[in-house]
């Protein structure tokens, strides 16, 4: 006998066939209902002989339905299209209970036999229509298909959930970093390849900093098993409580029973702690058991102290020489200006491979309608790459000045370079001569300035930021210091976690106010003064940027500290030969200089650090502009008058020559 003579040519057909066999439940006619089940399987068998069962039954069977599912699932698709009985009293929305009375038990069943039966595909038909999980009377909650639900039982796969991601094998795409990306963690896929395959291993966890590429390994072993994968991320759902959450989830799931995907839920981190364990706990008990194998993914610096009960991988942040081959090959296409530096972009920003493939995203928009790409562009579009936020102790600094406006000897400068190049070559230094093996903490730039206010230590902190096209944040150590115990510790602290997720360079102002000379721990102060003190000396140890710490006061810091920085500069103030530099450089070439103004004698009479030069230089325009002149030299000696006042100095007219009578 051919096969089509019997099998179902279509779900429409077999759907059709459902419906005979719900009105012969509904008669209660028990002999033809057998029967009519007896006529369905024998055609389902010819189907399957033929591989070819309609859409309905493949959706049943993977679910591990049965007749009453047949049935109840097409009784509701005849009430959604109005061509079917409406249970007495229910309207459109017939319950379990009266699903199982109608459908499946004889009329003469009690209360205890229909609730009986009812609790058992409870569970179930949780999976169909996920409110009866949240209901506090499920057997008797109303039932009706939503839209989705209908589709997937018609055969149709237009509609697609909003929070859901599915993929099938087919839709990974490998291009040129995805293989290095591969090649780079063919560690970490051996591990999870052989997990997801242990068939006693029924969840794996995944964690690592976002954009390590979690996501990416899920999808890549899904489909070398052939599977197909529902991502459900919460991350977006902060302001939803948990039901909603659960819901969520529940969709998910339901696309998981009924087409035998996997499931992989995210985001759950982003919760508070508390909520964080409830939604894992949840999974645990409720939907593993529902899903072939679950993979949960968390974004996290270090091991989640949750999900014991699934197999965990961590996902370990790429070093910087493995950064730079990421960059290499994502910038390969890109036509690049001389300043872009691909050593130097790896070191300067630790990004995962993620968040380097949107960051690249972001200068391509910004390169539009350019012919190049260039170094500001990259590290703009990486600093929109970090976290943003620091502590409301610390504040960014903008970075305008460049070597020609430091004035200082070439020993100077040549120091200020070679911490510029410690951020450069830190890939050979660390990586490629594997000096982070005999250092493997303290790898960090530490720098101690040291000298009078005005001499040029924040400008030196500037400058070595903007050669580096890194973000400067000045924080003030004596905001920093708190009255009350243990909250110092906890600035600190706070400063140094922010800092560390934003590739910036530190800047502590008035560090003596903390590195003091050690006391004699006589009282709880001087206790915690020396432990405050140790602490924040530890953190700038710990942390792999730049930070550079200013005094004024260098005899207030304990050598012992001082020792432990990797580089120290004292400023002092200039000489006469390095203030006529700075005389020069302060005014611009667009304002109006009075021919009687000789710059080197300025240079000479007026004593002055760099700051005060510039404050001087400043009021000085101000006041010619106020009375329409150029800037002449009875406006610098009254600015220079005024300046001086603020430390209660006065000018001697003998000591000016020529400009007392300015005086």
């Amino acid at each position: 006998m051919d096969l089509q003579d019997v099998a179902y040519r279509g779900n429409a057909e077999y759907i059709e066939d459902l419906f005979s066999y719900v009105e012969i439940c509904l008669k209660q006619d028990i002999l033809a209902r057998v029967e009519k089940a007896q006529e369905i399987h024998a055609r389902l068998s010819m189907n399957e002989a033929a591989g070819s069962l309609p859409r309905m039954e493949e959706r049943i069977r993977a679910a591990g339905g049965d007749d009453f599912w047949r049935g109840a699932l097409a009784y509701l698709l005849k009430i959604k299209w109005g061509t079917g009985e409406e249970p007495s009293g229910t309207a459109d929305a017939p319950s379990l209970s009266e699903l199982v009375q109608k459908l499946l038990l004889p009329k003469t069943a009690d209360a205890p036999e229909v609730y009986a039966c009812a609790k058992g595909y409870e569970r179930g038909f949780s999976v169909l229509f996920p409110k009866l999980a949240f209901s506090e009377d499920a057997l008797h909650e109303p039932l009706a298909l939503d839209m989705r639900l209908t589709d997937i039982l018609m055969g149709w796969d237009e509609v697609r959930l909003s929070g859901i991601e599915i993929c099938p094998p087919e839709s990974l795409t490998v291009d040129a970093m995805d293989r290095l990306l591969q090649e780079q963690q063919s560690g970490i896929l051996e591990t999870v390849r052989a997990l997801s395959a242990h068939e006693e291993i029924a969840a794996l966890l995944l964690w690592g900093e976002d954009g390590a590429g979690k996501h990416r390994i899920v999808k890549t072993i899904a489909a070398e098993r052939g599977e197909t994968v529902v991502f459900c991320d919460l991350a977006n759902r902060g302001e939803e409580g948990v039901p909603d959450l659960k819901r969520a989830v529940l969709a998910a799931v339901r696309e998981c029973a009924l087409f035998g995907y996997c499931l992989a839920v995210e985001g759950i981190e982003s919760f508070e702690e508390s909520l964080e364990s409830q939604l894992a706990a949840w999974l645990e008990a409720e939907i593993l058991a529902l899903v072939p194998k679950l993979y949960l993914i968390i974004d996290a610096e270090g091991e989640p102290s949750i999900g014991e009960w699934a197999a965990k991988i961590g996902i370990p942040f790429p070093t910087e020489l493995k950064r730079q081959e990421l960059w290499r090959v994502l910038l390969a296409e890109e036509s690049l200006a001389e300043d872009v530096d691909i050593p130097t972009l790896a070191n300067t920003f630790a990004l995962t491979p993620g968040k380097m493939k949107k960051a690249l995203s972001a200068a391509k928009v910004m390169a539009v309608n350019r012919e190049q790409m260039d170094k500001k562009m990259l590290y703009h579009a990486c600093y929109g790459q970090m976290s943003r936020h620091l502590s409301d102790k610390a504040v960014r600094v903008r970075t305008g000045f460049a070597w020609k406006d430091l004035k200082l000897a070439g020993q100077d400068k040549e120091l200020l370079s070679d911490i510029c190049d410690c951020v450069r070559n830190r890939h050979i230094v660390l990586q490629e001569w594997n000096f982070k093996k005999s250092v493997p903490y303290g790898a960090g730039i530490s720098c101690l300035f040291a000298g009078p206010p005005g001499t040029g230590k924040t400008m030196a902190a500037q400058v070595i930021a903007n050669e580096l096209s890194m973000e400067l944040y000045r924080v003030d150590l004596s905001q920093v210091i708190d009255k009350y115990v243990g909250e110092t510790e906890k600035n600190i602290k706070r400063i140094f976690d922010d800092a560390a997720k934003m590739s910036c360079i530190l800047f502590f102002d008035e560090a003596d106010a903390i590195f003091h000379k050690r006391m004699e721990a006589q009282g709880a102060n001087e206790r915690f003064a020396n432990i405050e003190s140790s602490l924040l000396l530890q953190c700038i140890e710990d942390y792999d940027g730049i930070t550079i710490l200013a005094t004024n006061n260098q005899g207030r810091i304990d050598f012992a500290f001082m020792r432990r920085f990797k580089f120290y500069l004292k400023f002092t103030e200039p000489n006469e030969e390095e203030r006529y530099e700075i005389w020069k450089s302060v005014i611009p070439d667009e304002a109006p200089l009075s021919e009687d103004v000789d710059l080197r004698e300025l240079a000479r009479v007026f004593v002055f650090t760099g700051a005060i030069i510039k404050n001087v230089a400043l009021q000085a325009a101000y006041l010619a502009a106020k009375r329409k002149k150029a800037i002449g030299p009875a406006e610098i000696v009254l600015a220079a008058k005024r300046e001086m006042e603020k430390d209660n100095r006065t000018l001697d007219r003998d000591k000016l020559g020529r400009l007392g009578e300015y005086l």
